[in-house]
């Protein structure tokens, strides 16, 4: 038995492991389908009647690491960031 929760497409298998929503529903609920895929659903975007996007959580930050990848690149570098940045301004700015 399927239970309506949003209009159009939008429906929920008795087994609660997906969603569709078609793109209105996708402009006009964004949140809550966004919650409903924080709560582990999947939602499946229907665009002109074919079945388009899904829609996932992201696995959670703190399983890994919860840091920026970016963190840290300047690591193997010598001297500091700014000395970095200087020089590399420096080099922009010469070649003007």
């Amino acid at each position: 038995m399927a239970k309506a929760i949003l209009s159009g497409y939008a429906s929920e298998l008795e087994h609660g492991v997906f969603m569709e929503a078609n793109t209105k529903d996708l402009r006009t609920n964004t949140k809550e389908l966004l919650s409903a895929a924080e709560r582990g659903k999947e939602v499946i975007i229907i665009y002109r009647g074919k079945r388009a996007a899904r829609l996932v959580a992201l696995k959670d930050n703190a399983a890994s690491g919860g840091r920026n990848p970016g963190f840290g690149m300047w690591a193997d570098k010598q001297g500091s960031v700014d000395n970095q940045v200087r020089s590399f301004r420096k080099m922009r700015h010469s070649d003007q």
